[in-house]
């Protein structure tokens, strides 16, 4: 049986100071790129745990996972937009998802959880013709967070809460991406964050800070609470490294018309420095996500239409 509950109001979300950097470590690439998993897919994305590897198509039609090595191809769903901002739960055994249904009458949204092992789909909410925002798991596991007006809604998600993950949920994009939303309900006025549509918000391994990207400015990592907002400069499709000391993202270049250069970039989290990991004239990277022993980079080649595979070493 689906539950369904409104979360209550405003509670207050406890701030962690930003930590410097340990070391003025610079991550680098440590040798060529490799392909990585089936060919045709894109956005990979690796379990907590490590264990799995979600995948979606560049159209963001489907749900595909594999085993951590990029074999053994098992398709979750079929679906329209189903791999548009999907998430794993705490625990790594799961995926949340927005999918979409189209008709003559137009397009309408469901919220589904997949069971990453046997593929089985738990749905959480109806269709609805409008549903602006993505939704977020809960830090422990147990629930479904979705922004909605006023603050967000809570389902039951059907996994047993996470032991160790207690405390308070991170921040969500509110809908329509009109800034920032705490789950229950609290709206989010950072000082140092620009006005303007927020398009991720992407919390840390920790869930003590979260860095955000505000469209026409960049990114920005600020307190889980909402504090000490810092500029990492332009990007896009932020991805933390598993310790949380390094932010990855996609700096991209355009003609108005279309992209026309693409690298990845990463910033130590302390806004000490940021650099490039690519400069490849002829090659589209973007959309990096950290394998878990944060020892490479998972990116789409957006010219190949396929996953790949950067090394990386630590220069101290």
């Amino acid at each position: 049986m689906r539950v369904r509950t409104v979360l209550p109001a405003l509670a207050v979300l406890g701030a962690m100071a930003l930590a410097p950097a340990a070391s003025a470590q610079t991550l680098r690439a440590a040798g060529p790129p490799e392909p990585f998993g089936p060919p045709g897919l894109a956005h990979a994305a690796f379990a907590p745990g490590g264990a799995r590897v979600a995948f979606t198509t560049p159209s963001y039609a489907g749900l595909f996972v594999t085993d951590a090595d990029g074999s053994n191809l098992r398709r979750l769903s079929d679906e329209p937009a189903a791999g548009f901002g999907f998430a794993w739960s705490p625990d790594g055994t799961a995926l949340v998802a927005r999918v979409a249904r189209l008709s003559e009458a137009g397009r309408a949204n469901a919220v589904k959880v997949f069971d990453a092992a046997t593929g089985d789909a738990r749905a959480l909410t109806d269709y609805r013709v409008r549903m602006p925002a993505l939704p977020a798991w809960s830090r422990d596991g147990a629930r479904v967070l979705l922004p909605a007006a006023g603050g967000a809604e809570a389902f039951a998600s059907g996994r047993a809460p996470l032991a160790g993950k207690t405390g308070a949920d991170a921040v969500l994009v509110a809908p329509a991406g009109e800034g920032l939303v705490l789950p229950d309900g609290g709206r989010l006025r950072v000082p140092g964050l620009p006005d303007g549509t927020v398009l991720r918000a992407v919390a840390s391994p920790d869930g003590a800070r979260v860095v955000v990207e505000v469209m026409g400015h960049g990114l920005f990592v600020m307190d889980a609470g909402g504090t000490n907002a810092l500029g990492l400069g332009r990007g896009s499709a932020p991805a933390w490294s598993p310790d949380g000391r390094f932010v990855a993202f996609t700096v991209s270049r355009d003609d108005g018309h279309a992209i026309t250069g693409s690298d990845l970039h990463v910033a130590r989290a302390d806004g000490s420095e940021r650099y490039p990991v690519t400069t490849t004239q002829t090659v589209l990277e973007a959309n990096p996500a950290f394998t878990p022993d944060g020892r490479a980079l998972l990116y789409d080649d957006l010219d190949a239409g396929r996953v790949m595979r950067l090394p990386l070493r630590v220069d101290e």
